[in-house]
């Protein structure tokens, strides 16, 4: 993201439009049944202060089988008011078709924020939620919602250090805290890591 914003400022003005189209393999492989039978289309609308992207996916993806066609629309708003505050807002819907009959389908929403709190503090949050109606990616019908809130410290240009607290939830007994532990229906993880970056961060 940082590396961007220096190719934004020169476009004060203007707005810039993007569109591609890909021939991929399937889904979550490098080499299968389904080599190159997978399209996308993928749309872009960049200005100073925000960008919109739109991306669809169509093709075989069931294993075994080109048989059944998977769909997934992707859409992403991203808004940069300022140097300090990155919003984002995205939105997915999937389904795919067995071969024969029947079909699974899943939704998700999510949101998340970052604010630049001085120049070496910075303080994000996240929100999802995923309706998965038919089980098919998770193998549990459900619904999921996720929370997280990220403290960041910068030691260095490219060294990041982020301490992260997360919590899930589903509407079904789901979560598993290992072996002759009972299913839950949330978990809480706290997680501190180090990030190094390809760039300085600005």
């Amino acid at each position: 993201m940082a590396s961007s914003q220096p190719r934004q400022a020169r476009h004060t003005s203007k707005a810039l439009r993007t569109g591609t189209i890909q021939l991929t393999n399937a889904w979550n492989t490098v080499r299968g049944n389904n080599d190159l039978k997978n399209v996308a289309f993928t749309l872009a609308y960049a200005k100073p202060k925000y960008t919109y992207s739109l991306n669809y996916l169509e093709g075989p993806n069931n294993i075994g089988t080109s048989q059944g066609k998977r769909t997934l629309i992707d859409t992403t708003l991203l808004l940069t008011w300022n140097g300090r505050l990155r919003v984002y807002i995205n939105g997915d819907r999937g389904r795919n078709s067995q071969p024969g009959s029947g079909y699974g389908q899943w939704y998700g929403l999510a949101g998340a924020a970052r604010y630049q709190l001085t120049k070496l503090f910075a303080v994000a949050g996240r929100a999802e939620f995923f309706n998965h109606a038919q089980g098919y990616s998770t193998g549990t019908a459900q619904k999921i919602r996720e929370g997280t809130a990220t403290v960041e410290y910068k030691m260095h240009d490219c060294l990041v250090m982020r301490l992260e607290f997360r919590h899930d939830a589903s509407d079904r007994l789901f979560f598993d805290h290992g072996a002759g532990q009972p299913l839950t229906r949330g978990e809480t993880t706290v997680t501190i890591g180090v990030v190094v970056l390809l760039g300085p961060l600005k």
